[in-house]
Order: structure tokens, then C-alpha cells, then sequence
């Protein structure tokens, strides 16, 4: 059963006129991760630094910003871009820095459409290898990955100097 023929999804590239509505969805991203842990407490002028950051990504060579859209409406977005490891092997790979799906949205395969998309424009570009980092206490997004068949390949560690906020 296709998912997608109860309502219109389209997923195409970013542009400069989805500002907004991807800022309002890293909101949601943002918000959700706080709550996981403080390191992932957004500062003040993250939403400004972000749409710059994004604006950045839009129509490069070495990266994609990707809009899944619901009856015209942004309700997902993914960015990503090639990585150079220049010590491995397989030394250029695809790196999925953010994949959000608004709450109402999720469970309708909108983020697999979405990874599929970024897969298509990974292999146009020649890349093998796809990696991408998720919170360990995001076990939703955890699974939401391990189910697309990503399996950890390294441990991300942190340590705070100074006390924690």
C-alpha cells in the first residue's frame, strides 16, 4: 500500500521563499532535542544564525536542502552534503545533517521519502557511504534510522568543563 495516494506530497529543493517555514520546522527539531538533553539548548539568536546557515546550503554543488510539501504546505525538510574523511577508503561520503517531519505528519513515511530523495541525490554524486549523527536519547529517531538500515559506526562523547547549565 502506498502511503502517499491519501494526499498530495510532493518533495523538491529548497528555495529562498521556504525560509521560514524551515526555520518553523528546525524550531520543532530544536525544541524537541532540548528537552533531551542540555547540550542541545538552542541560544538566543539560533533561529537567525540557522536561516543564514540554511540560506547558505540552498542550490550548492556539495550540498542539498530538500521540502517535503502536503497540499503545497512545507511539513518536513532534510539537509545534507558530501564530507571528505581523506584517511579512509571511503573517504567521500554523505553526511544528513537534519531530517524533521512536523508532529502532525509523522508515521505517514513522509521522512523515508524524504532519506530516499537525499539517497537518489547521494548517488548522483557518486557517494557509497552515508552517515549521520542522532542523539542518544532520541530513540525515536534512533529506530527512525536503524529502520532505513544505519548502524552505529561511531560514538560521539562529550564532557562539560564547568559546571552544567
Amino acid at each position: 500500500m502506498n502511503p502517499f495516494t491519501e494526499f498530495p506530497l510532493a518533495v523538491r529543493p529548497a528555495a529562498e521563499e521556504d525560509l521560514d517555514a524551515l526555520v518553523a520546522l528546525m524550531r520543532e527539531l530544536a525544541e524537541y532535542h532540548a528537552a533531551l538533553h542540555p547540550a542541545f539548548e538552542p541560544h538566543e539568536e539560533w533561529e537567525e544564525v540557522w536561516r543564514e546557515y540554511i540560506r547558505s546550503q540552498l542550490g550548492g554543488e556539495e550540498q542539498i536542502v530538500l521540502v517535503a510539501e502536503w497540499e503545497g504546505k512545507p511539513v518536513g525538510f532534510a539537509n545534507a552534503s558530501i564530507i571528505v574523511r581523506p584517511a579512509f577508503k571511503e573517504g567521500r561520503r554523505g553526511s544528513i545533517h537534519n531530517l524533521v517531519v512536523s508532529e502532525p505528519f509523522r508515521r505517514r513515511g513522509i521522512g523515508r521519502l524524504l532519506t530516499e530523495a537525499l539517497y537518489e541525490w547521494f548517488r548522483e554524486k557518486s557517494v557509497r557511504l552515508v552517515e549521520l549523527e542522532v542523539a542518544v536519547q532520541n530513540t525515536l529517531g534512533r529506530r527512525f534510522w536503524e529502520e532505513l538500515g544505519f548502524e552505529p559506526l561511531m560514538l560521539q562523547m562529550g564532557k562539560w568543563l564547568s559546571d552544567k547549565p
